[in-house]
């Protein structure tokens, strides 16, 4: 995640499928039979939640390095870079659950639209990143957690409609533990300035490229991108070309 060979950018932006266009949802785990120990650093569009089942190890997410453990719960916002990196001696084992926040969306004018997902949507609004069983809620979060796996694994009659329930049940325990925040304007535009530095990259990553020509796509000086660059990727940007 953190370093080794040069990863290009179509490593960065998943282009998986998760779920299908009209249940997009995807359930996955890693144990000692499904051995992706490490996550590497990428982006999706879809929002993620992941709880650690065993284990130690670090996760990136954008500027952030977080130490996980045992009981957390990892979440992952829509667009947010992040990437995991196992423990040697305590492998990290963990569950996710991967959705594209359309299958909660309602029409305009809807008041949990309005007021909550238009705004995780647009990246206007994010929630908190890890959420600990000593924090606030967190035994009523990770029980629906649970029961979202549980419903969509056993698939009772309807279980769709179940599904979107939990998930609404979910993100409310989140809402009622103040785990959500305002996101910053000037962050955002930092991340999509990286993003775009990392598309334009991999579009041409078997031509001459200088961290000079990188920061004039950026629209920052040459200074400040390379800062940002290292504090979205954890690599400079010499470095990574």
């Amino acid at each position: 995640i953190y370093g080794g060979k040069r990863m290009h950018y179509l490593d960065y932006n998943e282009k998986i499928e998760h779920g299908t266009p009209d249940f997009p949802i995807a359930f996955y785990h890693v144990d000692e039979h499904h051995s992706r120990y490490n996550m590497p650093f990428h982006w999706h569009k879809e929002m993620e939640i992941i709880y650690i089942n065993k284990g130690n190890g670090l996760a990136r997410l954008n500027r952030e390095t977080l130490r996980l453990k045992e009981g957390d719960l990892l979440i992952v916002n829509s667009g947010v870079l992040h990437g995991i990196k196992s423990d040697s001696r305590h492998i990290l084992y963990y569950r996710s659950v991967v959705f594209d926040l359309s299958f909660l969306a309602g029409p305009a004018g809807d008041l949990c639209q309005e007021k909550v997902i238009s705004l995780l949507m647009e990246n206007r609004a994010e929630f908190t990143h890890l959420i600990t069983p000593a924090n606030e809620n967190y035994n009523n979060i990770f029980h629906l957690f649970c029961e979202i796996h549980k419903c969509h694994k056993e698939k009772p009659p309807f279980y769709y409609m179940k599904l979107k329930g939990l998930f609404y049940g979910l993100f409310y325990e989140m809402l009622a533990g103040n785990y959500i925040i305002t996101t910053d304007a000037e962050q955002n535009r930092n991340l999509l300035s990286v993003k775009k530095v990392l598309d334009y990259i991999s579009a041409h990553y078997r031509e001459p490229l200088s961290v000079k020509e990188l920061s004039g796509l950026s629209n920052y000086s040459e200074f400040y991108f390379m800062k940002l660059f290292k504090q979205y990727t954890g690599k400079t940007a010499a470095a990574y070309l």
